[in-house]
């Protein structure tokens, strides 16, 4: 199931390829869509086996894990979430970044090869022109941190 984010900073924190974990213990998979999209093997747990293709992520790891355990839960990775991701002025650096060309908008053509990138694009792109403004991703980055304070 493709859920849309609503935020530039954790389309590009998902990455794409997923890696399989060996880690033990059968866990019921649970947490958010972004979490489920990460625990590839849904035992509701990220191992750093499970982080590969997402370095930002694994470059964390430890700091996102609070309570040491090897693993990090959902509510681990929310909450590291709202503390580094959602900084005040971080919202123009994650738009820099999906914007490769510059123009101050983001066209289908500069997102990375990932679903869950072109969920985000259409779900901010409302007026369906093609194009993700500021002005619209700001919008999309409101709703999901309305929708995450509800968790």
């Amino acid at each position: 199931m493709t859920t849309p984010f609503r935020s530039p900073g954790l389309v590009l924190a998902a990455g794409i390829a997923l890696v399989l974990s060996p880690a033990s213990g059968a866990r019921a998979a649970t947490g958010s869509a972004a979490f489920q999209a990460l625990d590839a093997n849904h035992d509701g747990m990220l191992s750093r086996a499970e982080l590969q293709a997402h370095p930002r992520l694994l470059r964390n790891f430890d700091a996102i894990d609070a309570n040491h355990d090897g693993l990090i839960s959902d509510d681990e990775l929310q909450a590291w979430h709202a503390a580094h991701l959602h900084k005040p002025g971080s919202e123009g650096k994650a738009f820099t970044s999906l914007d490769a060309n510059g123009d101050g908008r983001i066209e289908r053509s500069e997102l990375p090869d990932d679903p869950r990138a072109r969920a985000w694009f259409d779900a901010a792109d409302t007026n369906h022109d093609g194009v993700v403004t500021k002005e619209e991703a700001r919008v999309a980055r409101e709703a999901h941190r309305a929708e995450m304070a509800t968790r």
